[in-house]
């Protein structure tokens, strides 16, 4: 859904082949495996056409912590690109500013950076970001001063 909510076109089909044996817990390897073989050999699609228009409703962004690292860092569900260096975000009842670096921040110094996956993520320098501001899966984020 979500690449298709991105494309100008998409073609969706619902997988109606099945293999001799589908495990409960192996789909990747029972299921998808041989059908992206079929594909990738030009064999039409086993399935039926379905719209994918009425399963798109998912946001762009989740404005709410999704994970939490080993450091206690609070990866939110927001993409970096939806949000300016400029913006403040707001959780734990703080504002957070961003830096490009841990190092661009004084040391307990709460802030927020496009991460790696490309999604804003939290973080203190030389701390814990769910502990300092109180973070756990689900805490909200909001955009704004």
């Amino acid at each position: 859904d979500r690449v298709a909510h991105k494309r100008a076109e998409v073609d969706c089909w619902e997988i109606t082949w099945r293999p001799p044996q589908l495990s409960s817990t192996f789909h990747g390897r029972d299921l998808y495996g041989p059908v992206c073989a079929m594909l990738a050999n030009q064999q039409p699609v086993p399935g039926k056409r379905m719209d994918w228009r009425p399963r798109q409703a998912w946001p762009d962004d989740l404005y709410q912590v999704i994970y939490i690292d080993g450091f206690g860092n609070a990866m939110t569900g927001v993409r970096a690109a939806a949000v300016s260096e400029a913006d403040v975000l707001r959780t734990g009842g703080q504002v957070i500013r961003h830096a490009a670096t841990f190092a661009a921040v004084g040391r307990g110094e709460a802030f927020w950076y496009g991460n790696s996956s490309g999604l804003v993520e939290i973080a203190v320098n030389q701390g814990s970001a769910a502990e300092a501001l109180g973070l756990g899966l689900g805490s909200e984020i909001t955009l704004g001063a």
